[in-house]
């Protein structure tokens, strides 16, 4: 029964590249932006600084996760590669 879910419930959340690599970028923003605020408080800053740094920390990784997906959907899709097949007369190719 749990097996039947799982499969069930994977198949239902198939993931594109580029929602897989946004859901990534929106974790990786937000554990930088909370890591350069802690680290920041921990280097006795002030709260004011350490909550710049940390949102300036989480909007960059988002800016560049963001970039990063638009360069994905403009790049073109990957062709099929045929496999080569040897010459009918059996001499290799080369």
């Amino acid at each position: 029964m749990l097996k039947h879910f799982v499969i069930h419930f994977d198949s239902a959340t198939a993931m594109t590249p580029l929602t897989a690599w946004q859901a990534f970028g929106r974790r990786a923003a937000v554990v930088a932006g909370t890591s350069t605020a802690l680290v920041s408080l921990l280097a006795h800053n002030n709260l004011l600084t350490a909550s710049m740094r940390g949102g300036a920390a989480l909007l960059g990784v988002l800016l560049v996760v963001r970039v990063g997906g638009a360069v994905m959907t403009r790049l073109p899709a990957p062709s099929r590669v045929e496999a080569k097949r040897p010459p009918k007369d059996g001499r290799k190719n080369g």
